[in-house]
Order: structure tokens, then C-alpha cells, then sequence
């Protein structure tokens, strides 16, 4: 979504205390562990993420429910996205072929439920600036860029952008980081 920020690492983990309930916690955490859209996320089926009797290594997301629909995707899971899927499917004893964010009402849930969810914790801690659903996705965007020591290539990978010029509009630009490389190059001192 075009506008709408990352949210700092001190954010996600005030938002993670205030949702109330697994799935509400589940659902934030794998947004800003696997990077999915949230499309991608409440379309998620508990086979997606368990195999074996346990929780897989990775999540799969089926052609028909990413972007494009040109091809499927798998995101490695963290051990504490493992940890609270694993707790919600206990929970709610979920079933392979049921939906992973289950609604009271049946089936999975909407996306303008997943944004409620949300944007109750955002109101709640009365976060500055736009942030939506997509801010889960540009938050592990600048978390990957970091770690990888801002290299556009594998941050394009992980979410999975057919273009990098998409990679480069979530990275968006730090008019602090421009600051400094201009005023560290003074190329007008003498020796």
C-alpha cells in the first residue's frame, strides 16, 4: 500500500503485547516474519504451515493466492512464528484443510477483519504516521535490507517482487541518511 510506513522494531513488539487472542497474535507475527500480504496471510490453511505433525520449516503459499498468480511462493519460518502457529492450531484445533485465521462466523478471515485487528493496536498505541496490514511487509523489508547489508537483490527476493524497482519503493528513502552522505562529502575543503 502506497503512503503507508515499516514499523520500528520497538513498535512490533508493543503491538505483538497488545493484541489480545493467538490468532490476532499469530497473524501479526507471521506478517512481520514472512512478509506475505495480508491476502496472502488469511488465505493461509493450516497444511500450509504443518506437516508431519508438526509445524513445517517453511510456509507455502499457493500460485492462486500470491500476486500475479504466476507462481507460488515458500518463506522460511522463525522459531517464534513456529512457536504461536503451533499454539493456535492447539488452541483452536484446527484441521489441515481449515483455514489458519479462522472467523467465528466460518471460513477464513477478510481483510477489512485483519485490518480492524490491527489498526485497534495502532489506535491503542497511538502510533504517528499511516500505517495498515502493509506495514507488516515493509517492516521485514527494512529488517531484511539491513541484514543483508542493503542489498536491493535479496530484499527484491524475499518478498518475492518480480521487479526490483517495486523492492526499491518499500525501502523508501531516509532524507537523514541523504543528510549525512551530503555533509560527509566536502569536496570543496582544502588539504
Amino acid at each position: 500500500m502506497k503512503g503507508c510506513r515499516a514499523l520500528t522494531n520497538e513498535e512490533i513488539v508493543k503491538i505483538e503485547q497488545t493484541l489480545i487472542g493467538t490468532r490476532n497474535k499469530c497473524l501479526f507475527i507471521l506478517g512481520v516474519t514472512t512478509g506475505l500480504r495480508i491476502s496472502e496471510l488469511i488465505s493461509l490453511k493450516v497444511k500450509s504451515v504443518f506437516e508431519h505433525g508438526q509445524v513445517a520449516s517453511r510456509v507455502s503459499v499457493t500460485r492462486a493466492n500470491v500476486k500475479g498468480k504466476i507462481e507460488g511462493r515458500s518463506i522460511a519460518l522463525t522459531e517464534r512464528a513456529k512457536l504461536i502457529i503451533n499454539d493456535l492450531i492447539k488452541e483452536e484445533s484446527l484441521a489441515p484443510d481449515m483455514y489458519l485465521f479462522t472467523s467465528r462466523k466460518g471460513g477464513n478471515i477478510s481483510r477489512k477483519q485483519a485490518w480492524r485487528i490491527l489498526n485497534e493496536s495502532f489506535n491503542l498505541l497511538k502510533l504517528q504516521g499511516k500505517v495498515s496490514t502493509h506495514s507488516m511487509r515493509k517492516s521485514l523489508a527494512k529488517r531484511i535490507w539491513e541484514a543483508s547489508g542493503k542489498d536491493i537483490r535479496k530484499t527484491q527476493f524475499a518478498l518475492g517482487h518480480r521487479n526490483v524497482n517495486s523492492t526499491i519503493s518499500y525501502i523508501g528513502v531516509n532524507s537523514e541518511e541523504i543528510d549525512t552522505l551530503v555533509l560527509g562529502i566536502d569536496s570543496f575543503k582544502a588539504n
